[in-house]
């Protein structure tokens, strides 16, 4: 049992990464408390898969965002932040936490490229488009009332009940 009830079936990070960034000695003073710390450690590591999944689970596949070097490195960042709260000096590594859950909104917005194949169930997008003669640096415009979904930078067409041509 765990955290969450049964373990779960892929983690994004390891006790040797985070191990790797506290150092040995590091990481045996943040659980020297705890009789056993290999629970506590593989709950720390199941939260910071959960909060990756959180981001990027309904995007990609989960058994290829474990193996995703750049998906583990966040994994990584997020595990030592929940392990230097556990002591109370969240500091610690709290701009690698902020900056990965920074550019995990990216990655699930499509705004930067993951090594991971996306699944089948990303919903398409459509734009309709309008050439707008009004405007002479970007006329192009997309008319949201029959696009999917604006995207970012994308100049919204004028909703007027006429169009000027």
């Amino acid at each position: 049992m765990s955290l969450y009830g049964t373990r779960l079936q892929f983690v994004y990070t390891s006790e040797e990464e985070i191990e790797r960034l506290y150092s040995t000695i590091g990481l045996g003073e943040q659980v020297a408390d705890l009789n056993d710390d290999a629970d506590v450690l593989l709950e720390i590591i199941e939260r910071a898969t959960v909060k990756v999944n959180q981001y990027l689970a309904g995007l990609h596949d989960y058994q290829q965002l474990s193996l995703s070097v750049w998906v583990r490195e966040r994994a990584t960042y997020i595990a030592c932040y929940f392990l230097s709260f556990r002591r109370g000096n969240p500091t610690l590594f709290q701009y690698q936490y902020e900056e990965a859950l920074k550019e995990l909104e990216e990655a699930r917005d499509n705004l930067i490229f993951l090594d991971v194949p996306q699944t089948s169930g990303v919903r398409p997008l459509a734009y309709n488009i309008l050439h707008d003669n009004r405007f002479n640096i970007t006329p192009i415009r997309v008319i949201p009332a029959t696009s999917s979904r604006m995207g970012r930078g994308q100049l919204s067409a004028f909703t007027t009940p006429f169009w000027w041509w």
